[in-house]
């Protein structure tokens, strides 16, 4: 039998919104709101977006999300988590000789996820996540030129990780 304490913590929600820090760290600002759905399951719906080049040869163009539903092992937030994510990017990446570009579709693909949650104070708190899975794409290869021709069309299978995380996280409510 649960105490009103108890009855009055299971049932406050739990919301934060949060950045992922390894991805700010190569220029790549995403925002994440991350709710409960229940006394042990959260919700989170990340948004990641990168619209500049860093050099001629070198550059991200991405917009995308990895939308999460996550089993908390205590409640949403606090401690250890498993998930499942699916990914969905579109892409344009400047590398080297060559320019890659989704095509037809975003990149697409599904992983299993382990989080695990700290509060730092009442209202910060630090994620660290590791996601793998599967992933496939069909892109365009083109000449990194200016309006370069396009050399190929392909198609790539990965499996392996797909999402690396540390996030700063700001508990909303209370």
């Amino acid at each position: 039998m649960q105490t009103k304490a108890g009855e009055e913590e299971a049932s406050r929600r739990y919301m934060a919104i949060k950045t992922n820090i390894a991805y700010d760290a190569i220029a790549v600002p995403n925002v994440d709101f991350s709710c409960s759905i229940s006394q042990h399951f959260s919700f989170d719906i990340p948004v990641i977006w990168s619209f500049w080049n860093w050099k001629k040869d070198l550059g991200l163009r991405v917009l995308g999300t990895q939308p999460r539903v996550s089993y908390w092992f205590r409640n949403p937030g606090r401690g250890h988590a498993v998930g499942i994510e699916a990914n969905i990017i579109f892409y344009n990446l400047r590398c080297g000789d060559y320019r890659y570009q989704d095509f037809g579709r975003p990149l697409t693909g599904l992983s299993l996820n382990y989080t695990y949650g700290v509060y730092l104070s009442e209202r910060w708190r630090i994620d660290f996540s590791l996601s793998v899975g599967y992933a496939n794409t069909k892109y365009n290869r083109y000449y990194n030129i200016d309006n370069g021709a396009l050399k190929d069309r392909k198609t790539l299978n990965y499996f392996g990780p797909t999402q690396v995380g540390v996030n700063l996280c700001y508990v909303l409510g209370k």
